[in-house]
């Protein structure tokens, strides 16, 4: 995979997980996967290509992705059984 491609899939599921103003949970998220801190300006440095993105976070984002997912899932039920 390369940069580009990653730091795509970072871009996209920081906005399909956290909205507009992502980074700073993503980088929360990550800093929970790393075992370490990761800062906002430290994801900002990916996506601004200063800095390549470790091969590390292609396994720490399918983790984000699947629980990401598995909570926009539980949120989706609990919205439709309010009307349901």
């Amino acid at each position: 995979m390369t940069n580009d491609d990653r730091v795509a899939r970072l871009r996209r599921l920081g906005e399909l997980l956290y909205g507009e103003r992502w980074q700073s949970d993503m980088a929360a998220a990550l800093s929970g996967e790393a075992g370490r801190t990761i800062r906002q300006g430290q994801v900002s440095t990916w996506l601004g290509g200063h800095r390549p993105m470790p091969e590390w976070t292609d396994a720490a984002l399918a983790r984000i992705a699947a629980m990401g997912a598995a909570r926009l899932r539980r949120q989706a039920d609990e919205a439709e059984a309010l009307f349901g």
